[in-house]
């Protein structure tokens, strides 16, 4: 009994330490609180109550001394706690653990908002004022920029703001940059970044679209094979989107910042191929999407600026359920050349559908950078055979003809717009006149004595054109791919990144109360309630 009675005073230290602690780490006075100061000034009282001469004895007992101990080592991890929880809101900084970092923004989120020369504000309209999702979401953008402004509002209580920015339904983000903005509904980190792009963009630049030779339409969102969704994500990132028939042209619109040319079903006219020459040789930036079998007309525009085309059909395994390895014409890759397009990809993977090889020529044509951008796996090889290919599925490598991998089916290339006329037969100059230098590979183009400057050729070459398709632009990191090969080639290296996925991982979203109640649990009670365990056990071993 007297054990008892002597462990009530360390009983009611221990309560009033705890009572006062959560005090001072939450600055609110709630149940914990009062509960612990209460019981533990009752326990002091009490004990207090049962004699002058035991507070002499209570201070000189070994549970005195043992209480003291366990409420400075309490004390002590409750500082450390307090301590670093003032440093984390002082100097922020977020470690993203999961391997593939779905708790961060993604690359291009962080670029889009790390050079914003003034502020961006966004106000998110959402019932009742409070989302725990998209405050989180709105918060990584601010800790990539401090250009980003935001705040959530109830529209109910802020009809004047919602009807100013014609805000007619819930779950609304205006994003308003200088004299800019646009709403996004049922916003997520890809919305917001695209709509971002687009009120910090100063100018859009137009990306061309052959037609007329049987190619996969722009404007088709619908079929396996269209190209509605390549211009969907071209939208999305402030591009425009035209088509040309180059048979109604003279020459190239001159507002065509990049020509895209995808495999013909129908050969090109002489006339055709002529004007994409002088389109190129004048400066021009193009992409190639090559095809087995398709195309081969084409071939000379890209071999003059050292593209290699094989004809020939790439083969490698696939893995199928049920069925083990398995050959296929759809070839996966995690192997990337060194190049700003593919920064970033590190061994993610792009699939393809019935490439041809794409390599640097040796030699290059002086004046020209090749660069291979994307490489097959080590298993594929090129089939020489390309007819028998579909004749006769059961097809093997053969030594002879065909080309064991891996193998380079995507190629960037820098020239002078002159390497390719260099190559090519020229009239002999005038008496007077002095042959033209060839430009370095990548380095800005000379003046030419007239004081015209050279302009330099961006050329992208893949050997397929179904992987951008609609049915495989979001297979894997095919967006990523080619987003960042049209970037590159009209000279928009800030806009090549990886972009944000169109499905985030789940989050476990807490309001502040259950916050606030997992703090008060596993920083205050539970060590409270081992505490006072501990000094119970003792106690009644002691009174044993």
């Amino acid at each position: 009994m007297q054990a008892i009675q002597g462990s009530l005073g360390v009983f009611s230290l221990v309560l009033l330490f705890f009572g006062f602690a959560a005090w001072g780490l939450t600055r609110q006075v709630g149940f914990f609180v009062v509960f612990n100061l209460a019981i533990g000034l009752f326990t002091l009282i009490a004990y207090l109550a049962s004699g002058r001469q035991r507070v002499g004895t209570f201070l000189g007992e070994r549970s005195t001394r043992y209480g003291a101990n366990a409420i400075l080592y309490s004390a002590f991890f409750i500082g450390v706690i307090a301590m670093l929880n003032f440093l984390a809101a002082r100097y922020e900084k977020r470690i993203d653990t999961s391997e593939t970092g779905v708790f961060s923004l993604a690359e291009q989120s962080k670029k889009v908002v790390a050079k914003l020369p003034k502020d961006l504000e966004m106000i998110g309209f959402v019932e009742g004022g409070s989302d725990a999702g998209l405050d989180d979401l709105l918060k990584s953008y601010t800790y990539a920029s401090e250009r980003v402004k935001y705040r959530i509002v109830d529209p109910d209580k802020n009809p004047d703001l919602a009807e100013r920015y014609k805000i007619t339904e819930y779950n609304t983000l205006r994003i308003a940059y200088g004299d800019n903005a646009t709403v996004v509904s049922a916003p997520d980190e890809q919305k917001i970044t695209n709509a971002i792009i687009k009120v910090t963009g100063t100018g859009q630049k137009k990306i061309c679209f052959v037609e007329g030779h049987g190619e996969p339409d722009v404007e088709d969102a619908e079929g396996p094979r269209g190209f509605g969704a390549l211009k969907t994500a071209l939208e999305n990132e402030n591009f425009g989107v035209q088509k040309v028939l180059l048979a109604t042209q003279e020459k190239m619109p001159s507002d065509c910042s990049a020509v895209v040319v995808p495999a013909p079903s129908k050969p090109y006219f002489p006339p055709e191929i002529k004007m994409l020459e002088a389109y190129l040789g004048s400066g021009g930036r193009a992409l190639f999407l090559f095809e087995a079998q398709k195309g081969d007309e084409l071939i000379p525009l890209v071999t003059q600026y050292g593209v290699q085309v094989g004809n020939d059909v790439v083969v490698d395994q696939v893995l199928r359920l049920f069925q083990g390895p398995q050959l296929g014409i759809d070839p996966i890759t995690n192997t990337y050349g060194t190049h700003a397009i593919t920064q970033g990809l590190g061994t993610e993977r792009t699939m393809f559908h019935l490439a041809r090889t794409i390599s640097a020529a040796e030699p290059a044509p002086e004046g020209a950078q090749v660069t291979p951008l994307v490489q097959t796996s080590a298993s594929s090889w090129a089939e020489a055979d390309v007819a028998g290919l579909f004749k006769d599925s059961k097809v093997s490598l053969d030594p002879a003809t065909d080309k064991k991998g891996p193998l380079s089916i995507a190629v960037a290339t820098t020239a002078s717009a002159h390497a390719a006329a260099d190559a090519q037969p020229q009239p002999s100059p005038a008496p007077d006149s002095s042959p033209t230098p060839a430009a370095t590979p990548g380095a800005a183009a000379d003046a030419e004595p007239a004081g015209k400057k050279k302009e330099q050729v961006r050329l992208v070459v893949f050997g397929s054109s179904d992987f951008v398709n609609n049915r495989m632009l979001q297979s894997f990191f095919n967006r990523d791919l080619i987003l960042n090969s049209i970037a590159w080639t009209v000279g928009e290296e800030d806009a090549v990144a990886i972009r944000p996925r169109s499905l985030r991982a789940s989050r476990v979203q807490l309001t502040d109360a259950e916050v606030q109640r997992i703090f008060y649990l596993s920083v205050l009670l539970l060590p409270e309630l081992l505490l006072l365990a501990g000094i119970s056990v003792w106690a009644q071993r002691r009174g044993a």
